[in-house]
This record gives structure tokens, C-alpha cells and sequence, in this order.
């Protein structure tokens, strides 16, 4: 793979399918919209032919748009000044409109619209252009009750109408302008705790098939790239961006990814992906076959450099992320026939507009604006330069097949006949991408680019089902492909399961969480997928049941169980199963969970076991084996560990804050300091940290301690003070509230 990174750009100076519930309560003065930036000057447009070409297909989708479109197809004119009935919310209704006012907005924005070509004044079509615009946010589900988004898609079709309204904000109304930022921050929010979709997972096993996400994830970091380049001021800014980014990455990643450690926007790119969504040769598999109109989706993460530019802002490096790698699967990968269709060859074909489709195409046999748009991508963002023949040579072959088709209609539109192109939104589809290719051009001959190869802070996951059990599931996926052991431990109690992590740690397996006398099912599938062989039960069957521990042996797992007669013994029989040395131990409060907790994924990691006492006395299990110890640290205040026990042991030491919050935190700088992946758990729930501290052991995390709903000047302190990379969330809105990460991603 070249890499686009860091480059340096001759032409280009280098400055200035699910519902997803949106996470609410955000709107302030700081998320104000910011208009455009830089200063569009309407001679600044280059006048090569090249150019030209591109500015003429805009300017006939204008035409089509502003006539046929508006008046016969869609017949807005009888509807009036209001706002316009799209006669529903799906696709049909929503995007094509949506797209068309791209196009439309493009052309007066840029200062190309030239009313005697089009016969419409402009004064005419900036009318309804806002109308267009507007109508689309004001019948959003942010502004209009029951209105569309919130589904698939919708975050594309709300990307084309938001940015359509940032490129003629000054002509929309204050009332217009709100309908449209609220739409696109809905939109936006919505991805603030998405679990990012892969075609296939790290085991290279096809979890979509015949699908790539990659499409997907790149037309929904287009709309977060919208929302971070017209509301920089946004709280939410952060978490908008790093989804942003993980979403560019994603979209593009290959299973060699898996391992790759370079580093993109603060992260190895391995740290950043959890399956691929194209192939390693660039080709990209939709509808069920190589696809190359789809291999077209890094034109979503390269619009980040038009987005960012007309802010003022720098652009990520990973909107370009293996551009290189696709686009050279267009112009050099060959395919051999058999098995591909036809004489074989490359998709693209030199001296020709023509498209090779390797295994067929359901698309119609003329679609090249979206390749005539790539093709000058890779020229502008020159993500082409290791190839033999560029986008510059490729462009004109791919545009003037468009000039031609719309040169045989009087109105500007594309296409003669369905089976050119068989989409029913093929005419605005021309229109938006013809609109990002005359950008990209203004870009090359005009404005400074900025390409940004730092870190936007800390990212974040949320790790969480319906309840303790499934969230459990959850973290177990995080961390694990399969596990030869697996430790079962009670959820609805925590004493015995206090001491379990390291025995996790010792077999580098998950903990998963069970009724007391029932296994649930999200748990038995977990184990079934994780391959297990053998699972260890913490706990008497006060805690688990031997009903439980059958329907485990009936998955035909061997199951042993690690019990005592009460919490303190099973803590010492846990430490003796591991064979742990006798060097150190950890001693906390058997009655109390969160000081157990703080210290889990540290004894996890290194073999240490944990040691359950009273607060005024020693059990006599526990003494026995403490005897044996050589350094034992004390976990929490004396309020939890009294004097006379810590007196016990003279050269035993003491970890404590004033509360469990700050003993946590001084567990993590003082016996991991420097950590750069953070735990964040509900300091008065113990299931999820429990099941997290097996995680946290694995991936060397720290564990820290929050409320629902406030967090502590200590947990704040963490963040502010270290230099977090990674945080996980243990449990869902309800064990967390919803702004806990956005709060931790703005210290």
C-alpha cells in the first residue's frame, strides 16, 4: 500500500440497517453552525478544458433540476412558497430531492450558475434552492414530529440537504437555518455510541454476506465530517470526530489491517479496525460480486478535504486511508477469464470510457459520472501517483461520456433509457457527484489544503447489552475470538466473584455472568461461540446452582467450581488454584465490591491474588495464607480496612482516597501509571466492572469509577492529567448516562 499520508501535493499547497436512537440534550450557544470560511471567488474556477467539461455536467443537472425536475416530475411550482410535501420519508422521497439540491447549491455557492444557459434567473433558483433545502430539514424527524431519519440512510440523505444548506446559509432564513443544524446534529449524535459494522470480523468469518459495510460507514463519516466542519464549537465535537475517523478507517480496511501498525490519526491502524470491509487487493464484493460502482465509496472519505477546507480547518490523514489501494484496483488489478466474465482484463480500459464489470453488473451499462468524480479525486488529493496512467488521464475519457449522453437532451438530464443506469435516483445522483467534482477542481486550482496527521483526543466504546448478562456477552466479544477457559460467575452477587480475576488473568479468559439457577442464553451462545473446553464457576451453589453448572456440561464443557465455605475461603481456595506465589497479595474489604474492583485488572495482568478480609478482623483462612505473603498492599481507607488490621502487618502498605473513586484512581497511578486505555465503570454496580476487569487485564487497562450521572473531580482528573488513548464505557445508559463520555472526551 503507498501511503497518502503526509504527502506532499505539487498542485495543492499544504495550509490553512438498524434504527440508532440519537443521544439527546446537547443543543447550546457553542453548537452554533459557523458559515463557510474561505472567501469562494468566481474567477477563481480553472478555465482548462478539464474543468470546463465538469462545470458544463453541473450546469445540466442545474438545468434538468430547475425545469423538467421541478416542474413536471416533481411539480414543486404547485405547491407553493411553503414548505413542499415530499409525499413520503423513504429513500424515493427523501435522498433524490436531497441530492439534487447538492447539485443546485454547488453551482450558486461557486458562482458558476449561468441563468441564460439554465433560462431560470438566478434569483429564481436560489428561491428554490432554499425552498428545496429547507423543506427537507423542516420535515426531519429533529424538527417535525413522525418526520424522516433516524434508519438507515438517513444520515447520507441528511449529509446531502445539511451541506446543500451550509453552501447558501446566508440565504436561508434564521428559522431555516435552525431546521438545518438541528437536522444534521441529530443525525450526527446518533453515531456517538455506534458499533462500527465490518463485513467480515478479525476470524476473516463473512458476517454480511455478499455486503460490504463499506459504503455504509463511508457516507456515514460523511455526515459527521459535515457536522465537525460547519459546528467546530460543538460539545459533542470530539466524539463526532473520532467516529468520523473510525468510520473512514473501517470503510477502507482490509484483513491485513488487522496487523497493520502504521499509524493514523494517533493510532495504529490495527488499534482503530475490528474486521475488513474490502478486500486486500482493493476490490470491493456488494450485492453478492466484485462491485466497482462500489468500490467508488472512498469518494466519501475524500469529500473530507472540500468539508474541512471551506471551514478552515485541516483534514484528517484518514479520509485518504488506502485511496491508493482501490484506485489502483481500478487501473492495474487484471482479472483472469475464467473465472471473471468476458475477455477479463481491468476495470478500467485504457483509450476507452468503457467499465469491465469482472462478475457482471445490476446497475445498467452507462454509470461514469461517479468514476469521472474519483478519477479526479485521485488527481487532487493524489492518492494516484504510483500509478502508471492517473486520474487525469482517466477524467476525460469517464466525463465526456457524460457530456455526451446529457448533449442528446434539450434539458440537461443524463439518461435515455433505464437500462443506462437502472437506479431511480440516477439523474440527482449525477447531480451531487458532478457537484463534489467541481469542488475538488476549485480546490486544486484555488484554496490551501491542510492535511491534519494528528490525534483528536481519546476514542471511546461502549460495551453493553439489555442487561448484565448480555453486556457481559458484549465485553467477552470485545476481547475474545475463543477461549479454551472461560470463568462463569454469579451476577446477582458479588462476594464470591470478588477474587476472580486473576484467575481470569491466569487462563486469559473472559468472566461471563449467570442467573443463580439459570444459564442465560446470550450466555450459552457465548460460549458456544468462544469454543470453550473448559469453564471454571466461582462460587458455592448459593451463588451458582448445579442446575447451571449441568446445562453448562451439556454444551460438553468440562466444568470445575472454585467455592469455600464462605467469601473469604473462596478468595484463599482461588489464590491457591492459581498456584499464586508468595510474594504479593492484595487485601480488601470482603463486604464492600469497588476497592476489589479498582485493583482486578492490575492482579489479573500479573498473578496476584486478591484477599478478602473484614474490616476490623481477619478470617483465619485468610491470615494463613497472608502469613506466607511478603508484600501485601492494602486496598481502601480505614474505614474499610481498620487500623488493628493494617497493624497486623507492619510493612504492609495502604492504597486510599477519600472515597472509592479516588482509590481507584490512585490504584491506577500507583501501580499503573502512564496507563493509555481506561475502564470506566458505575462505582455503585459491580456486574459490569467484574466482567471488565478480565478485559482490562487482557488489553493492560486501568479500571476508574464514576457515578450515573456525575463523575468525580478525581475520575475528571484522569483524563485531564494522563494521556488517555482508548476508553471503554462497562454497561449501557442505564449504568452510565448518556453525556459520561462526552463529559471525559472534553477534559
Amino acid at each position: 500500500m503507498n501511503k497518502v499520508i503526509g504527502i506532499t501535493i505539487s498542485a495543492v499547497l499544504f495550509m490553512v440497517s438498524m434504527s440508532i436512537d440519537p443521544i439527546k440534550g446537547f443543543a447550546a450557544a457553542s453548537n452554533e453552525v459557523e458559515p463557510i470560511s474561505i472567501s469562494i471567488d468566481p474567477l477563481s474556477y480553472p478555465t482548462d478544458e478539464n474543468s470546463a467539461r465538469i462545470k458544463k455536467i453541473l450546469l445540466n443537472t442545474n438545468k434538468y433540476g430547475l425545469t423538467t425536475w421541478w416542474d413536471e416530475e416533481k411539480n414543486f411550482d404547485d405547491q407553493g412558497k411553503g414548505y413542499l410535501d415530499f409525499g413520503g420519508r423513504d429513500e424515493s422521497d427523501i435522498r433524490h430531492p436531497a441530492a439534487m439540491s447538492l447539485g443546485l447549491a454547488t453551482s450558486l455557492s461557486f458562482k458558476v450558475y449561468n441563468p441564460s444557459y439554465i433560462g431560470v434567473p438566478e434569483s429564481e433558483a436560489i428561491d428554490h434552492t432554499s425552498q428545496l433545502v429547507s423543506s427537507l430539514a423542516f420535515h426531519h424527524r429533529a424538527n417535525s414530529q413522525n418526520g424522516w431519519g433516524n434508519r438507515w440512510q438517513s444520515a447520507h440523505w441528511a449529509y446531502f440537504a445539511g451541506f446543500g444548506g451550509w453552501l447558501i446559509w446566508d440565504d436561508l432564513s434564521k428559522e431555516n437555518q435552525e431546521y438545518v443544524r438541528k437536522m444534521v446534529e441529530y443525525e450526527a449524535n446518533r453515531f456517538i455510541d455506534y458499533k462500527v459494522p465490518y463485513w467480515k470480523n478479525a476470524g476473516g468469518e463473512v458476517l454480511f454476506p455478499g455486503d460490504t459495510k463499506a459504503e455504509e460507514n463511508a457516507w456515514n463519516a460523511q455526515l459527521l465530517q459535515l457536522a465537525t466542519a460547519m459546528m467546530p464549537e460543538h460539545q459533542n465535537w470530539h466524539a463526532w470526530m473520532n467516529k468520523n475517523i473510525e468510520l473512514m478507517v473501517s470503510s477502507a480496511a482490509t484483513p491485513m489491517d488487522l496487523t497493520n501498525s502504521e499509524v493514523v490519526n494517533g493510532k495504529e491502524v490495527r488499534e482503530w479496525v475490528k474486521g475488513s470491509n474490502i478486500n486486500d487487493d482493493g476490490t470491493v464484493v456488494n450485492h453478492g460480486f466484485i462491485h466497482p460502482d462500489y468500490m467508488e465509496f472512498i469518494a466519501f472519505n475524500n469529500t473530507s478535504g472540500i468539508h474541512y477546507t471551506l471551514a478552515g480547518m485541516a483534514t484528517p490523514e484518514a479520509a485518504f486511508f488506502n485511496s491508493d489501494l482501490v484506485y489502483g484496483a481500478y487501473v492495474e488489478h487484471s482479472f483472469s477469464s475464467p473465472p471473471f466474465e468476458g475477455a477479463g482484463g481491468t476495470i478500467y480500459k485504457q483509450n476507452s470510457s468503457d467499465i469491465y464489470y469482472p462478475q457482471g453488473n445490476d446497475w445498467g451499462t452507462d454509470r461514469r459520472m461517479q468514476f469521472a468524480t474519483l478519477d479526479i479525486f485521485a488527481d487532487v488529493f493524489e492518492f494516484d501517483s504510483s500509478l502508471s496512467r492517473g486520474g487525469s488521464y482517466w477524467e476525460p475519457l469517464h466525463a465526456q461520456k457524460v457530456l455526451d449522453m446529457q448533449n442528446r437532451h434539450s434539458d440537461g438530464h443524463t439518461y435515455a433509457s433505464y437500462m443506462e443506469d437502472t437506479y431511480d435516483g440516477r439523474e440527482e445522483w449525477v447531480a451531487h457527484h458532478a457537484a463534489w467534482a467541481l469542488m475538488a477542481k476549485w480546490m486544486k486550482n484555488d484554496p490551501a489544503l491542510k492535511i491534519s496527521e494528528k490525534s483528536y483526543g481519546p476514542t471511546y466504546e461502549r460495551l453493553s447489552g439489555k442487561d448484565r448478562f448480555e453486556t457481559s456477552v458484549e465485553i467477552s466479544k470485545e476481547g475474545w475470538g475463543s477461549s479454551e477457559t472461560v470463568v462463569i460467575a454469579s451476577g446477582e452477587d458479588f462476594p464470591d466473584a470478588l477474587a476472580s480475576a486473576p484467575l481470569a488473568g491466569k487462563y486469559k479468559a473472559p468472566i461471563l455472568l449467570t442467573n443463580h439457577n439459570h444459564l442465560p442464553g446470550s450466555v450459552e451462545k457465548e460460549l458456544v461461540r468462544l469454543d470453550a473446553e473448559r469453564i471454571i464457576i466461582i462460587g458455592g451453589t448459593s451463588a451458582v446452582t448445579d442446575e447451571v453448572a449441568e446445562a453448562i456440561r451439556d454444551l460438553d464443557v468440562k466444568v470445575s467450581r472454585i467455592d469455600g465455605s464462605d467469601r473469604y475461603e473462596t478468595s484463599v481456595n482461588i489464590a491457591k488454584y492459581i498456584g499464586a506465589s508468595s510474594d504479593q497479595a492484595f487485601l480488601v474489604n470482603g463486604k464492600t465490591f469497588p476497592d476489589a474492583l479498582s485493583v482486578a485488572s492490575i492482579a489479573g495482568k500479573n498473578g496476584i491474588p486478591i484477599l478478602l478480609t473484614k474490616k476490623d478482623e481477619i478470617p483465619p483462612s485468610t491470615q494463613e495464607v497472608l502469613e506466607q505473603v511478603r508484600s501485601i498492599t492494602l486496598i481502601g481507607g480505614e474505614n474499610v480496612i481498620g487500623k488493628n488490621v493494617e497493624q497486623t502487618f507492619p510493612k504492609a502498605t495502604r492504597i486510599a482516597g477519600v472515597d472509592r473513586y479516588e482509590t481507584a484512581v490512585k490504584v491506577m497511578e500507583t501501580l499503573q501509571p502512564g496507563a493509555k486505555t481506561i475502564m470506566v465503570s458505575n462505582g455503585g454496580a459491580f456486574p459490569d466492572a467484574l466482567s471488565g476487569s478480565a478485559l482490562a487485564s487482557k488489553l493492560n487497562a486501568s479500571l476508574v469509577l464514576t457515578g450515573f450521572n456525575d463523575i468525580p473531580d478525581a475520575t475528571l482528573n484522569v483524563f485531564k492529567r494522563n494521556s488517555i488513548e482508548h476508553f471503554y464505557l462497562l454497561g449501557g445508559e442505564n449504568t452510565l448516562a448518556a453525556h459520561v463520555p462526552l463529559s471525559l472526551l472534553r477534559q
